[in-house]
């Protein structure tokens, strides 16, 4: 009987290997395989800790261990991906780590896939600061590693950008790997064998060039757990150096492989990698092998490697497993896969175009809040954005004036160009993804608001040298007697920007600078100290147009220190022009202000104030009031003094456009059990409410250049202005609000909604991607509230086949269009607790924050367009608009030690160009690279807009061809020209100096000029 039984046992077990074999190779469909184990770190610049200590405690010994290992075992191999880290740690290197790291990477043991300073947002990231921090990177590797960069590692930004993958392209990188997808899309694309496929513009056409190869990762994150396979209680156990892992509900002790688990574990790895494989249709598979923060000691490199070592060694010399398996690095996975029977070429993968906007991890929780976050430092790091571009070009154009000149080292420019790198690193860093999107910890989002405050202030001063070099003549020598002070200034870390009251107590020189290539006429606006001025153009003494009006400040009062003196300006494009405000006893007062005063007055205003009021001040109980000028007529309700109405003088046709502020709320008693929305997660517990809005305070202000509308409600300040001038600044409505949120807010999430009566068929809306293009939505009832927002970088748009409305913004916010024609902006949030994605804890550091949009409403040609494409253009009106608040310009009031007449004589109005540039060519920067006392190298990037022609071009003052010549630059030498890759590393090819530069519709392109002396 015992042997019967042990015969018994020993064919059930026979029976049961055969069986589970025959399963593997039916369901498996084994094949032989070519896996690559990538082992990788993910590297965080932010978020539960500040940029130095991440360096100090989770980075410098991990970048000099990989150094030491990597040369010890030549057959390991490893990805770094920050260059933010690695230039902190080779500036302390000794000359043999760096001779070392050299090798490495030219071995192949180590890459440096993407070459970014950082890992960056790609939702509400500006596409001039995510092309800005990877070209600081990618110069970077070439002049201390002398590389370019293949592929492109980008697995923790919260959903992916078409506009990312066009940057990576365009600089020269041909494949890319993935992770944070919505998982509901993953799990589409499994199905279909199509998680690797070719990425296209939508504009571009799927043609062949134009494309880039992306993997992108089957499963829930990119640690350990979830690398090799489906089942992460499996693959958990293969981080050999994380003492425990979760099988179930439980804890067990993490493993060493030895000679008694070897072939347990082997093939409970291969299984889970052949699962894997099914989702791919290659037969090379890429493993990677690390999470957040690993490879701090010695003791982990050992464990992690030398155990895979034994691992692979047993998969590899079992012909039954038909595989091969090695360590690898990115371009090594893509040269394998390239090389293989199915590798990435076009008939055998899919082609898409679009973005993976929004994304979720599980659920309805979208990740759809962190499109706002922060606002404050949203605002701030576009603000330095702008401040930065300027800095940059007009030093750029200072450097090769003076070559002409004969001026070399005029303005310092080793120390200027010094400056300028700090400035860049610091807007590069606030690109991560997890501090732009303000998913730090509030310890973390001080340590950046310094940064950025810090940054500021040095723009500004560069600036404000730079065009102190500008307008002295060059024959003359007065520059130390001459100081530039910013008329706007951030005075700190956490306040907002704001205008300086500027002392007129003799004539004062005011100096206005456009840094775009394109003329503008503009009202300019400052603060000054009396009401008994006027403003004239300095060069030639002729009268400027100008309003002097009242300060409003929040609690209903109106200053009596300072006073808003509001001037026309028209620049030139790359312009500075010297204005002159002096004191006149009698033409200020056909040029002041009125005000309307509507609801409770006489709490605000007493008789006496009326009576000493310099301006007329009127009340008025009227139903609705009107702002107006040449080209729209805007309706208010007196009740609330929120815009109702928009009538076009243009087109003769109006529109609904009400203006109205509502709430989310989350964590309701009504739902105690329910995740609630955090720093990441939007999770709002049912539609928007409505926020009170009755016979609130009003206050109008009229004048001959612009009109205002100030309401306060609750803690919103809500500024509407209409500009009574011509150019496209005066074809839109102007918005600004001012918010600040605190414990009355708590899980509270603010919105201006607007309210228009277009009506979209079907039920879409289109959002940029970036700054950079518009993507149509389509808003999905099934997706929630908060699946159905996306990130709004600097405009949004309903539309219908006649009419357009569109809403321009200089900052982030996330945005919905959850009704046919109607538009949701989020303007902040304020949340009490974590919503379980690893910060920690909620928002409640609010700041004061102000946002500023522009509302603009157009008609087309013809109106039989179908708006069935997922791709949009901007009019022209709208690129102009948009390119004006982005880019404002930039002014300073001047102080002189210099005292006689003579002072006018020794300066100038500077104008560069002899021609403007092409209305839709945008310059984006123009950055020197080095300097010395016979040349200058700068990269010129140069952006043209998609432009909808359904829309007339009214009010334009540019040609619109498309090319730019550079001829047209007078006062400087261009003696060569070369096309670049986009981050200037790269040559594409040489270029004739009378050739003109010809970008394509929706292109970027990046340029390299030499300019010489005569």
């Amino acid at each position: 009987m015992k042997r019967k039984h042990l015969l018994q046992t020993f064919l059930v077990i026979v029976c049961f290997y055969l069986a589970t074999n025959i399963w593997i190779h039916l369901h498996l469909h084994i094949v032989p395989k070519n896996l690559v184990i990538h082992a990788h770190e993910e590297r965080e610049v932010c978020w539960t800790m500040t940029y130095d200590q991440y360096y100090y405690e989770k980075t410098h010994n991990t970048l000099s261990l990989m150094v030491e290992k990597l040369a010890a075992n030549p057959h390991w191999k490893f990805i770094w991906e920050l260059v933010t880290y690695l230039d902190k740690w080779w500036l302390i290197a000794s000359q043999t780590e760096r001779e070392t790291f050299r090798r490495l990477i030219e071995s192949g043991q180590l890459e440096i896939p993407t070459g970014g300073w950082v890992m960056t947002d790609e939702g509400t990231a500006h596409y001039t600061a995510m092309l800005d921090q990877l070209m600081e990177g990618h110069q970077w590797l070439s002049k201390n590693l002398f590389i370019d960069v293949q592929t492109s590692w980008s697995i923790d930004p919260f959903g992916h950008s078409s506009t990312m993958t066009y940057l990576l392209h365009e600089s020269g990188i041909k494949h890319m790997v993935i992770q944070r997808v919505h998982f509901a899309v993953k799990r589409h694309l499994s199905h279909l064998k199509s998680l690797e496929f070719f990425w296209h513009q939508g504009w571009k056409g799927n043609g062949h060039k134009d494309i880039i190869f992306c993997h992108m990762m089957p499963f829930l994150s990119y640690g350990i757990p979830f690398s090799c396979g489906p089942d992460e209680h499996v693959c958990c156990q293969f981080d050999f150096y994380k003492k425990k892992c979760r099988r179930g509900t439980k804890l067990i002790d993490a493993v060493t492989v030895n000679e008694k688990n070897l072939e347990t574990l082997s093939w409970q790895l291969w299984e889970q990698l052949q699962k894997k494989s099914e989702l791919y249709r290659s037969n090379v598979l890429l493993v990677p092998h690390g999470d957040d923060f690993r490879f701090l000691d010695a003791a982990e490199w050992d464990a992690q490697f030398q155990n895979l070592e034994k691992i692979m060694g047993y998969i590899n010399n079992n012909r039954n497993m038909k595989t091969k398996i090695q360590f690898g690095t990115l371009k090594d996975y893509f040269q394998a896969l390239q090389g293989s029977s199915r590798g990435p070429r076009y008939q055998h993968y899919p082609s898409f175009s679009g973005d993976f906007f929004p994304y979720t991890d599980r659920d309805d929780q979208y990740w759809s809040g962190l499109y706002t976050s922060r606002p404050f430092h949203k605002r701030i790091a576009r603000y330095l954005q702008a401040l930065l571009r300027s800095a940059e070009i007009w030093f750029s154009l200072i450097i090769a004036r003076g070559l002409v000149l004969g001026k070399t080292g005029y303005p310092s420019s080793s120390d200027i160009l010094t400056r300028l790198s700090s400035v860049r690193h610091s807007l590069a860093l606030h690109q991560h993804h997890d501090a732009i999107t303000g998913t730090s910890k509030a310890t973390v989002m001080k340590d950046y608001g310094e940064r950025l405050h810090t940054a500021v202030m040095e723009a500004s001063n560069v600036i404000t040298e730079v065009l102190r070099t500008v307008i002295v003549l060059p024959n003359q020598d007065l520059e130390p007697n001459i100081i530039l002070h910013m008329a706007e200034n951030m005075k700190t870390d956490t306040s907002l920007p704001d205008l300086e009251t500027i002392d007129i107590n003799e004539d004062r020189l005011i100096l206005v600078s456009n840094s775009l290539g394109q003329s503008r006429h503009e009202v300019i606006s400052i603060h000054v100290n009396r009401l008994d001025i006027e403003v004239i153009l300095t060069k030639s003494s002729k009268p400027v147009q100008f309003q002097v009006g009242p300060v409003y400040k929040q609690g209903h009062m109106i200053s009596d220190k300072k006073y808003k003196l509001s001037f026309e300006a028209d620049l030139p494009g790359l312009s500075a022009i010297l204005f002159t405000v002096r004191i006149s006893k009698e033409k200020w007062k056909q040029s002041k202000a009125t005000i309307k005063v509507f609801n409770h007055a006489e709490e605000y205003f007493t008789e006496e104030k009326l009576f000493q009021s310099p301006f007329s001040v009127m009340r008025s109980e009227l139903d609705h009031f009107y702002l107006e000028n040449s080209f729209i007529t805007a309706t208010f309700h007196t009740c609330n003094g929120k815009l109702q109405h928009v009538y076009s003088k243009l087109y003769g046709k109006g529109h609904q456009a009400e203006i109205n502020f509502v709430t989310y709320e989350t964590g309701s008693r009504s739902h105690p059990f329910r995740d609630k929305s955090g720093a990441y997660i939007f999770l709002p517990d049912g539609p928007a409410k409505i926020l009170p809005a009755h016979y609130l305070f009003t206050i109008v202000i009229e004048g001959p250049l612009l009109s205002e509308v100030w309401t306060e409600q609750q803690d919103i300040l809500h500024k509407v202005t209409i500009y009574n001038t011509t150019g496209p600044n005066g074809l839109g409505i102007h918005i600004e609000n001012i918010v600040s949120l605190d414990d009355k807010w708590n899980n509270t999430e603010l919105i201006m909604r607007i309210e228009s009566d277009i009506k979209p068929h079907p039920h879409t809306m289109c959002t940029d991607v970036n700054g950079f293009q518009l993507h149509r939505r389509k808003t999905r009832q099934k997706l929630t509230i908060q699946g159905n927002f996306y990130p709004m970088t600097t405009m949004a748009l309903v539309e219908d086949a006649q009419s357009r409305l569109s809403l321009l913004t200089r900052e982030s916010h996330g945005v919905a269009s959850l009704v046919p024609g109607w538009l949701e902006v989020v303007l902040d949030r304020r949340l009490v607790q974590d919503d379980w994605r690893g910060l920690g804890e909620g928002l409640y550091d609010n700041l004061p924050t102000r946002s500023h949009f522009v509302l603009h409403l157009e008609e087309r040609k013809r109106s039989t367009v179908r708006l069935t494409s997922h791709l949009c253009r901007p009019s022209l009106q709208a690129s102009q608009m948009s390119q004006l608040i982005e880019n404002l310009p930039i002014v300073t009031s001047i102080h002189t030690t210099h005292k006689g007449d003579n002072l006018l004589n020794m300066l100038q109005d500077y104008r560069p160009q002899i021609k403007a540039f092409p209305c839709e060519i945008h310059l984006v920067n123009l950055k020197t690279l080095f300097c010395n006392e016979s040349s200058a190298e700068s990269l010129m990037v140069l952006h043209r807009f998609g432009i909808d022609c359904d829309f007339p071009m009214l009010h334009t003052n540019c040609h619109s061809k498309g090319t730019f010549d550079l001829s047209h630059l007078t006062n400087v030498q261009v003696s060569d020209v070369m096309e670049m890759y986009l981050t200037g590393v790269k040559v594409k090819q040489k270029v004739g100096l009378n050739t003109p530069l010809d970008v394509g519709p929706m292109e970027l392109k990046t340029y390299k000029l030499l300019f010489s002396g005569n």
